[in-house]
Order: C-alpha cells, then structure tokens, then sequence
C-alpha cells in the first residue's frame, strides 16, 4: 500500500536558478592554503569561443600528470599572457572587481590554479 500511494505522488521540480542555467560558479585558488582565494567564474560564451581558440591557451586535463608544464611555458610569452589576462578580466572577479594578470600574482597562483582555471572556464555550465 505505501509504495502504491508514493507511487500515485506528484514530484513538484523547481526550475534550476538562471545562475545555473548560464554557469556562474566559485573558482577557488590555493585551496586549503594560508593563500587560498575564492573568486566567482562565468561561463565561456559562445561568442567567444573562436577567439579564444585562436589566443591558443594551452587547457590541460584534468587527468594530465604534466598539468603545469603548458602554462610553465605559455606564461613566458608575453603575447600568452596578455591574452590570459584579457580572459581573466572577463570571466573571473574577485571582490566584484575583474581579475587581472598582475592580480593573480599578488594572490600567489600556482600553474596548477592557472590550468584548473582555463579547465574550469571552458566546462562550467548549468
């Protein structure tokens, strides 16, 4: 009798917030250290998407042993890091306020923070 009457039970849905819908979420950097930083990270638009091809980022997986050494090597090209920067000022803030190049380093990210970030970018969504 019970699971006939659960069974005969209306499961109301609430639709998800548009928050979700268009993938805003927390990106934190130094997580669990002295420096640890929460910032709020948007999804890649679609727009975008052709241009941030062509900035050439290098996006580890998630899986990659070597995670770090993509950025080891782009983050040594000022025309990588000016494109970064570009990304980060549009798509992460901290405080309200777009994160910069210069703010990264301030807040002491580390290459694997740099790589979670660009993952992170190209794969939030609701």
């Amino acid at each position: 009798m019970a699971d006939e009457k659960n069974q005969n039970q209306k499961v109301e849905q609430t639709p998800a917030p548009l928050s979700t819908m268009i993938g805003k979420g927390n990106f934190i950097a130094r997580e669990g250290e002295e420096f640890e930083k929460i910032y709020k990270i948007i999804a890649l638009e679609i727009n975008d998407i052709e241009e941030f091809k062509l900035d050439k980022l290098f996006i580890p997986s998630a899986e990659s042993p070597n995670d770090g050494f993509g950025q080891f090597i782009f983050l040594q090209d000022k025309k990588y890091c000016e494109a970064f920067d570009k990304w980060l000022k549009k798509y992460l803030f901290f405080d309200n306020e777009p994160v910069t190049f210069d703010m990264i380093k301030q807040h002491k990210w580390t290459l694997d923070d740099v790589g979670r970030f660009l993952r992170m970018l190209t794969r939030v969504s609701g």
